[in-house]
């Protein structure tokens, strides 16, 4: 047996398992207290060597027949191996010889979840709750099973018990928060974190969770703050870092982002990821030398990140190497070919590269994965009239008309194609329905058809509803 391999035991107990091992090894046979044993069998059982742990256990019993703790400790063992009916059999003796023990109870309850029966574990931890000592750990596995059948109002509720109980219990903050967002429950959660920090005002978990609220509601130079709090309380929350760094790229702050992002080189290796979001930003800063040497180092770090792919094929194209871009975009596609963004700007090259036909075909691909924007409708309308498909190019607006209604943009540019094929009357109905929904807009027709300005109809129904 290795020296260091109970480091992280306390010497009590690393010197009972040594000494186990040590009978073990030499067949002999020594004696050890009903406690000890315990504290050996819960040693191998952490350590998920259920073989050595049932081996323990016919020695404890052999020394200590009468006792039923090791009753216990043998359905732990046969749980942590899955053999639950076993265990729930071993269960129900136990109820009636310790029906004051909160271990039996929680146990049952930990198997029955296992089975996936949560009703009854949450009908076993309420009967734990009376024996307890720490309430504030069975509130918690309590509100873990009402998450389990989707009743996340009593998992809200147990998790604030907990939380009441022990105001620095974590794991209990954390999923209270998961639970509050989970049910759009952000303005609730935002009061309850207020109230909690008056309690607990150093509380780095509480103020991350309320900067996420903060940024979900939209309130972001108050996100910002919250984050400003962790990193006060926490200097080593890199979680924090990225996000009000996220919040600061939003805000158009990418020199800031940029200096945020790189803080966290100093709390752990740089992954792929992060590489990337400067990249973003140098690429929002319209430094394409700069963003590109960066998305290069994302790539190296993590060569299946399409975004990576993609931020790099945006670069190469602003700096007029539109082939390599390409390439670029086909590794995207090869990583994801279901996201609609890739699609977009493959099409986009594509079309630089006078490959109009096949520019139609990815631009669709994208739109049948991605079709939420009414202006992408428009895009595919205006790639397809490059080849002079005047019925397609119809067809796709009345497409994106299908699903967002009667946009005033798409009867803009059904103006401009009907006016193109010398169909002024169409032409002239769908200007006047563009102008009743939207007269201020009407300069959208003169972008998509400049020589329209020169229509003598077009001007007079610009001034009659103006």
């Amino acid at each position: 047996m290795e020296e260091n391999e109970f480091n992280h035991e306390p010497e009590e107990i690393h010197n009972d398992i040594e000494r186990f091992e040590t009978m073990i090894a030499r067949n002999d046979l020594y004696y050890f207290d009903r406690e000890k044993f315990s504290d050996i069998i819960d040693y191998y059982a952490n350590q998920k060597d259920f073989q050595r742990a049932m081996l323990v256990l016919k020695y404890a019993k052999s020394q200590h027949p009468e006792s039923k703790e090791l009753k216990l400790s043998e359905v732990q063992i046969l749980a942590g191996n899955y053999k639950f009916k076993k265990a729930l059999r071993l269960l129900s003796q136990l109820e009636l010889e310790l029906p004051w023990n909160a271990e039996v109870y929680l146990t049952k309850a930990t198997v029955l979840s296992k089975l996936k029966l949560h009703e009854k574990a949450i009908e076993y931890l309420k009967k734990a709750i009376e024996f307890v000592e720490h309430k504030d750990e069975v509130y918690v596995m309590l509100a873990f099973e009402y998450q389990f059948i989707c009743d996340y109002d009593n998992a809200i509720e147990y998790f604030k018990l907990a939380l009441k109980e022990n105001s620095e219990n974590d794991a209990a903050l954390y999923e209270l928060a998961y639970c509050f967002d989970l049910q759009n429950k952000t303005e609730q959660g935002i009061d309850y974190l207020l109230n909690y920090l008056d309690v607990e005002p150093y509380s780095d978990g509480a103020w991350f969770n309320l900067g996420n609220f903060y940024t979900k509601t939209g309130k972001v130079e108050e996100a910002i703050d919250a984050y400003d709090f962790v990193l006060a309380i926490n200097p080593h929350f890199s979680a924090a870092y990225f996000s009000k760094g996220n919040l600061l790229a939003h805000l158009e702050r990418y020199e800031d982002a940029i200096e945020i992002y790189k803080e966290t080189f100093e709390l752990e290796t740089p992954g792929g990821i992060v590489y990337c979001y400067i990249a973003e930003c140098y690429e929002k800063l319209n430094n394409f030398e700069l963003s590109l040497e960066h998305y290069n180092k994302a790539i190296s770090l993590d060569p299946e990140f399409g975004d990576s792919w993609l931020g790099k094929a945006i670069c190469l194209d602003e700096l007029g190497r539109t082939k390599d871009a390409y390439k670029c975009i086909q590794k995207a596609l090869d990583i994801d070919k279901e996201n609609a963004d890739y699609w977009y700007a493959f099409s986009e090259l594509e079309d630089k590269l006078g490959n109009t036909n096949d520019a139609i075909f990815s631009f669709r691909k994208a739109l049948n994965l991605n079709p939420e924007e009414p202006e992408l409708f428009l895009e595919f309308a205006d790639l397809i009239m490059k080849t002079s498909a005047h019925e397609t190019a119809i067809e796709a607006i009345h497409e994106g008309m299908n699903l967002h209604g009667d946009f005033h943009r798409f009867h803009y540019y059904l103006t401009a194609i009907y006016l193109e094929r010398g169909s002024f009357n169409k032409a002239y109905e769908h200007f006047e329905k563009g102008l009743i929904m939207n007269a201020k807009d009407h300069e959208f027709l003169f972008e998509v058809m400049p020589e329209a300005k020169d229509n003598q109809n077009i001007l007079e129904l610009i001034d009659l509803y103006n």
